[in-house]
């Protein structure tokens, strides 16, 4: 599944997941102090100045329930691994858009009054964008990873479904409408399958001589060629003189 390309994405993906858990916490801990109330820099549907918090939402996470920010700290390292991982090219931008598209769409979507915060829009769009781009792809690889992603978060459909009060439905169905859109953008981008020299030669049109690829016993026999006859002429000495 991971070739060698792949295995060198595997130290800087874990520095970009640890560098977006320290900016998380470092809002949260900024939060915990008593003098400014950050949690109202959300997003403020279809306000003016609401429009400031689809940049700071992320960051801010309710101080009164700590298991707010400890269920993104969880989605937010697994999903910013995998994306620089599997995306290493294209995942900055990927992460701006999903704040950006997210953000919006709450701003958008969202009931009027309402204040929509932390880190869970961005972890939806990441999550689909990430499940979405191997199917649109049809890459073997990233199709075990996004069945991979259905496994461990198979139940994140229901989030964008207004079943809970006190959930940010709407920022966790802006972010599953920004992931669609971005698994499209960018459904050229992302590892690229091995091919093996058969592949290569039927891309080409050469017909290989061998079917190398498969069991001996699976093989197609080699034509029987029928071996040239090598007829000798002689005639005697005595044939010649008469």
């Amino acid at each position: 599944m991971f070739n060698d390309q792949l295995y060198k994405n595997h130290v800087p993906a874990l520095m970009f997941a640890f560098i977006m858990l320290g900016l998380m916490w470092t809002g949260y801990l900024i939060q915990m102090g008593p003098s400014i109330q950050f949690t109202s820099w959300g997003v403020h549907p279809r306000e003016v100045e609401g429009l400031l918090g689809i940049f700071f939402s992320p960051f801010l996470h309710s101080p009164n329930d700590i298991w707010h920010i400890v269920n993104n700290t969880i989605g937010m390292g697994i999903v910013s691994y995998l994306l620089y991982y599997f995306y290493k090219d294209v995942a900055f931008r990927v992460l701006i858009f999903s704040w950006i598209l997210s953000g919006g769409i709450t701003w958008f979507i969202g009931k009027e009054g309402s204040n929509h915060i932390g880190m869970s829009g961005v972890i939806y769009a990441i999550t689909f964008f990430l499940l979405l781009s191997g199917f649109i792809r049809k890459n073997n690889i990233l199709i075990r990873l996004s069945l991979g992603m259905v496994f461990l978060y198979g139940s994140l459909i229901w989030g964008i479904f207004p079943i809970k009060e006190g959930i940010s439905w709407e920022g966790h169905l802006g972010g599953f409408l920004g992931g669609l859109f971005l698994a499209i953008l960018y459904r050229k981008n992302g590892p690229k399958e091995r091919k093996y020299h058969y592949e290569v030669e039927e891309e080409l049109g050469i017909e290989p001589e061998v079917e190398y690829w498969l069991p001996e016993e699976e093989r197609t026999p080699p034509p029987e060629v029928e071996k040239p006859k090598i007829v000798f002429f002689f005639k005697r000495k005595s044939d010649e003189s008469s």
